[in-house]
């Protein structure tokens, strides 16, 4: 269990080792199902099983199938893991930017990388963007923002909405869990 405290107070959990062990139990029996129907082939391609080979091919087959959606989705959570735990500062991260968010702020993207993140979103105002870029940039996270850059676009008699992009730059996962550790768990 992940878990951490919030600037505002409210607790962030993440349970991966019961994601871990879910996904290796789907992909163990779906490789089970699957050497079981292919060891039955095998016996049911005896004279005399012609008809009860067609439905066994299928099952085969559809587990086969099964087989390789557990195996792709297997290979991606394990990516997805290495990406949080390899020196990539995702939750902390995210954690910031939702404690940095005032209400005239919507984001629409992030990007993350090893030592920086791009968010996209939408403001009502100038000063909501360079509001949450400065309370971004008071995050023990981060480590500079990069000027916001600001484009308005606006619906026939509708209110003004300004699209942004903002640079943000991040501490390594070492500093940031040091200084964590120092400060009693929050970020």
């Amino acid at each position: 269990m992940i878990s951490s405290k919030r600037k505002d107070g409210r607790a962030l959990q993440i349970d991966l080792p019961s994601i871990l062990c879910q996904l290796i139990e789907n992909f163990r029996q779906a490789a089970f199902f699957c050497v079981a129907g292919r060891a039955f082939y095998v016996a049911a391609a005896a004279d005399g099983y012609s008809e009860a080979n067609k439905t066994y091919e299928a099952r085969i087959a559809a587990a086969d199938a099964e087989l390789k959606v557990l195996t792709y989705s297997n290979g991606r959570a394990s990516g997805d893991l290495d990406f949080v735990f390899g020196g990539v500062p995702a939750l902390e991260f995210l954690d910031c930017v939702s404690a940095s968010l005032n209400d005239g702020i919507v984001i629409e993207s992030i990007e993350l990388s090893q030592d920086s993140a791009l968010i996209k979103g939408a403001a009502f105002s100038d000063g909501g963007v360079l509001a949450f870029a400065e309370a971004l940039e008071r995050s023990q996270v981060v480590s500079a923002v990069g000027v916001p850059a600001v484009t308005a676009s606006s619906e026939r008699g509708g209110p003004e909405i300004k699209n942004f992009s903002l640079d943000v730059r991040l501490h390594n996962i070492r500093d940031i869990l040091l200084f964590s550790a120092a400060r009693g768990g929050a970020f």
